[in-house]
């Protein structure tokens, strides 16, 4: 059964169905995005807000972007981070499995989500640099363009440290 396409606001204009315009919503259905995408310098001021920490890496598997949150939680500047290659992030921090053993680069989220894999709720822990650890939890998927080529992959992280 196909799924009725998105409602059209009479403000906006008629759906794009072009690939640049469709996301995918939470249970899979594809629907129009062109309407409500947040200018630039908006989405900046809410990546910079948000509690989740959040980091990009791009086609070369270098890290271009994190947000004021994953820097927290990772205990390191946003500048340092800036070129890191995912299978060594997030040096100097290390990440470590649940049982306190170097976490292995190819099963990091972010590696595995730049191979083309999405991962959902993965955990780990951080040994910062000043020597403190935390549990996190996180989520990695893949970023293509509107032709499907991948562009890089995004890590959103949160501390779970409470839930020990």
């Amino acid at each position: 059964m196909d799924a009725a396409p998105p409602p059209h606001h009479a403000d906006r204009p008629p759906p794009d169905q072009s690939a640049a315009h469709v996301a995918t919503g939470p249970v899979g259905e594809a629907r129009d995005v062109a309407g409500w995408l947040p200018a630039p310098d908006v989405l900046a001021a809410v990546l910079a807000q948000m509690a989740d920490g959040v980091v990009v890496a791009d086609a070369a598997a270098r890290v271009v972007y994190l947000n004021a949150s994953a820097s927290r939680l990772y205990g390191i500047g946003t500048e340092a981070a800036m070129g890191t290659p995912a299978d060594v992030w997030p040096a100097p921090a290390e990440k470590l499995t649940l049982e306190g053993a170097l976490y292995p680069a190819a099963r990091r989220p972010l590696v595995r989500a730049l191979a083309g894999e999405v991962v959902r709720d993965d955990y780990w822990q951080l040994r910062r640099p000043d020597g403190s650890t935390v549990l996190a939890q996180g989520s990695a998927t893949p970023l293509h363009d509107a032709t499907g080529r991948l562009t890089g992959a995004v890590l959103t992280l949160r501390d779970a440290t409470a839930e020990l």
